[in-house]
């Protein structure tokens, strides 16, 4: 596994903010809420797996 492998999860934080961002806008709340939590889990996880790469 590549060292910098860990970018795609904040590409999917991105991801995943854009669309509750479209969400929001259209008026779906329940929507919204779980592409926000989503993308915070994502988010969580690059930084996990960025901490990993880092000590290597």
């Amino acid at each position: 596994m590549r060292s910098n492998s860990y970018i795609i999860w904040f590409v999917g934080a991105v991801v995943w903010l854009v669309d509750a961002a479209l969400q929001l806008n259209a008026g779906s709340r329940p929507h919204t809420l779980l592409a926000a939590a989503v993308s915070l889990l994502f988010l969580i996880a690059g930084v996990v797996f960025r901490r990993q790469a880092l000590r290597k």
